[in-house]
């Protein structure tokens, strides 16, 4: 197993005291960011479609919570488009915000920091990666057996346009905001810290409330997936594997919801 008590190239991780201040910085910083790129976009917007246009697309989308949980299932995809694309505006700002706060902190080393280390796919590897994507699927068919409620939690949108935003959003961006930050900045501080158990404990708690969905239910589905992705954080030594999996598994997710929107 890997010892990652220490990253590789010397970088120096957080203490707890010094871990929480970052992360709040991480949260200031990420707002910036994201009013930054919003600007960008609003700009850009306006001077291709008109200023009008964007006004119309916020103004449906300040009315989307309550459409979406409309009984006569309207997936709304023009709404569904803005909400999964600024989703995915956040998630690049927080990328952005960490990856500033590992090179202030790392400098040339920062890549320790996150554990962005490579690693080579084996067969234990692809055998957690079946188990993870088999869970997931007998848990989400088990969580609307029991709970039908939680079909409002996410809606497909069927557009060509809306279905790439979200999939960008469910495979791209969120695996890697994610995992940089829980299997990344976090584990990485926490394990230097604390250890291995520690570390794979807590950061799976945060990873596990982080998808909190009205009910506790939902994180409760999502805490056996981050202390998998913590094992295989602590046996590769980097966030490379977790990436990959946490892909797969959300893509995996995504599919069923597609064969199964009901």
């Amino acid at each position: 197993m890997t010892d990652n008590r220490t990253p590789a190239g010397g970088a120096r991780p957080y203490r707890i005291a010094g871990l929480i201040v970052s992360l709040l910085a991480i949260a200031v910083l990420s707002v910036v960011l994201f009013l930054g790129l919003a600007a960008l976009l609003a700009g850009g917007d306006a001077l291709i479609m008109g200023g009008d246009h964007l006004k119309g697309v916020l103004a449906r989308m300040l009315e989307l919570g309550g459409l979406l949980q409309d009984p006569d299932g309207r997936r709304l995809d023009p709404v569904l488009f803005g909400v999964y694309s600024f989703s995915c505006l956040i998630y690049a700002a927080v990328i952005l915000a960490i990856l500033a706060a590992a090179r202030w902190r790392g400098g040339r080393d920062w890549r320790g920091l996150i554990a962005f280390a490579p690693f080579t796919p084996d067969r234990v590897y692809w055998m957690q990666a079946a188990g993870a994507v088999a869970y997931g699927l007998l848990a989400g068919i088990l969580l609307l057996r029991f709970y039908p409620e939680a079909k409002n939690w996410f809606v497909m949108p069927s557009g060509g346009a809306a279905l790439a935003a979200v999939f960008t959003l469910a495979v791209i961006m969120a695996p890697l905001t994610e995992e940089m930050l829980f299997r990344g900045w976090l584990y990485t501080s926490l394990r230097a810290e604390f250890g291995s158990r520690a570390a794979i404990g807590a950061s799976s708690a945060l990873f596990a409330l982080a998808h909190y969905e009205r009910t506790l239910l939902y994180a409760l589905a999502v805490l056996p997936v981050g202390i998998l992705l913590g094992f295989i954080r602590e046996r590769t030594g980097g966030i490379r594997a977790t990436i990959l999996l946490h892909a797969i598994y959300n893509g995996s997710a995504l599919g069923l919801k597609l064969l199964l929107p009901d």
